[in-house]
């Protein structure tokens, strides 16, 4: 089975970064971000599950920044369809 390749026209982005790959650890533990396969050292496109984002927001004792940037990727993902994609660089 062949894997076509399509050029990208163009990526739109948020003014502001929803979180950090690197500095957002409990985040990224929260939500078991542990493979990065798509990113290069320039980047890349993640992308995060709806469902994913729900068990981490029901972690108890979430501190305040977590858990509103969890509800903010929640959103986000009902928006999108279930999930949500992240270009990160």
């Amino acid at each position: 089975m062949s894997v076509r390749a399509y050029r990208v026209v163009k990526i739109v982005q948020d003014d502001e970064p929803t979180f950090n790959l690197w500095h957002d650890e409990k985040i990224m533990e929260l939500l078991d971000v542990t493979s990065l396969e798509g990113l290069t050292e320039n980047g890349g496109l993640i992308e995060l599950e709806e469902e994913k984002i729900e068990e981490a927001l029901a972690t108890p004792n979430l501190d305040k920044k977590t858990e509103e940037t969890l509800k903010k990727m929640l959103v986000q993902a009902n928006e999108d369809g279930g999930y949500v994609k992240y270009y990160c660089f």
